[in-house]
This record gives C-alpha cells, sequence and structure tokens, in this order.
C-alpha cells in the first residue's frame, strides 16, 4: 500500500523566487556593445544601398 504522506519532489529544492524580484529581473537590459567597425575600403551606408538597389532593380 501507497503512503498518502505528500512527498517532497526535487523541484522544491530550488527556492522560489519572490514576486518582487521577478519583474526586475524582466526590466534590466543587457549591456549592449557598439557594433564592430566595417573593413577599410567598404563604401558608406549611401552607396551600399545605391549599388544594392541597381542589382536589385530587375528582379522587381
Amino acid at each position: 500500500m501507497t503512503s498518502r504522506i505528500p512527498r517532497d519532489s526535487r523541484l522544491r529544492l530550488v527556492r522560489p523566487r519572490t514576486l518582487a524580484a521577478a519583474p526586475r529581473a524582466m526590466t534590466q537590459r543587457p549591456v549592449r556593445r557598439p557594433a564592430p567597425r566595417p573593413p577599410e575600403g567598404t563604401p558608406a551606408p549611401a552607396e551600399l544601398a545605391r549599388m544594392a538597389r541597381a542589382e536589385l532593380a530587375g528582379a522587381a
């Protein structure tokens, strides 16, 4: 016959987080690093956009 006494599961070994701590974790954002610089000799973004439009004009 099985016992009717509830047994502790392994999940109870982890302490539950308080409700006050949960929203704080969602509002904190990781520190973002700036984007790396493009390699030397890369055209300016406006020039790259112009080149892309010229290449893709036939596809549209």
